[in-house]
């Protein structure tokens, strides 16, 4: 059967209102690695089984998101 789709934000808002505070991906597969990089191309965060807890802070990022299943 078809994995369901990755619904995947394009920003987040972490101003602790309780709207879009986190980097939260739905659907994210068991096996996986997400990256985050900061506007220079520093990676500043890796996870091999993200929780969806990434906050952040003002500014730009970029993520790479390697999924093993798909």
């Amino acid at each position: 059967p078809p994995l369901p789709e990755l619904i995947i934000p394009n920003l987040i808002t972490p101003n602790e209102d309780g709207q879009n505070d986190y980097f939260e991906i739905l659907n994210l597969p068991t096996k996986h690695e997400l990256q985050i990089y900061n506007r220079w191309g520093n990676r500043i965060y890796t996870s091999k089984a993200y929780p969806n807890n990434w906050q952040g802070e003002d500014g730009v990022y970029y993520f790479m998101l390697i999924l093993e299943d798909r």
